[in-house]
């Protein structure tokens, strides 16, 4: 469990019901149905295996997006709340060096688009040229 995003997580509820009761209420049933009840298997989603925590803050981006005229009224919490789902989806990703570990494993996992352009070219020269 990452002990920042949980912290991170529950400062969010805190500020969504000091907003609003509904739209604490709101944030809460995002947290117990996209948070709260995968932790216990400890399980991530099976396509794009993010974590629980990465799918709960995705989840909360989202109902900020729908609901945030209806309970930020004023454009600074609107703003707010977007800058706390932002700090929530950094924290989801865990602390710095699992994000480096992350991405050095991204890279090396998938050639870059512009070398797979590159050998693709190549190899249609080649095929060009050997018509020839």
């Amino acid at each position: 469990m990452n002990a920042s995003f949980n912290s991170q997580l529950t400062a969010f509820q805190n500020w969504a019901k000091s907003v609003s009761p509904d739209f604490g209420a709101q944030v809460d049933r995002v947290v117990s149905d996209g948070y709260i009840s995968q932790l216990g298997a400890l399980t991530a989603e099976p396509i794009t295996n993010r974590s629980p925590a990465e799918v709960t803050a995705d989840k909360l981006g989202s109902l900020i997006d729908s609901v945030g005229n209806t309970y930020l009224k004023s454009v600074e919490a609107y703003y707010m709340a977007k800058g706390k789902v932002a700090d929530l989806k950094l924290a989801s990703k865990g602390n710095y060096a699992t994000q480096a570990i992350t991405t050095a494993q991204g890279a090396i996992a998938t050639p870059p688009t512009n070398l797979l352009l590159i050998g693709g070219l190549g190899l249609a020269a080649v095929l060009l040229l050997a018509r020839r």
